[in-house]
């Protein structure tokens, strides 16, 4: 499962 999202102006790719 991938998800990418943008948190203080950074984007952030997550794997689980």
């Amino acid at each position: 499962m991938a998800c990418m999202t943008i948190k203080h102006g950074r984007l952030i790719y997550v794997v689980q």
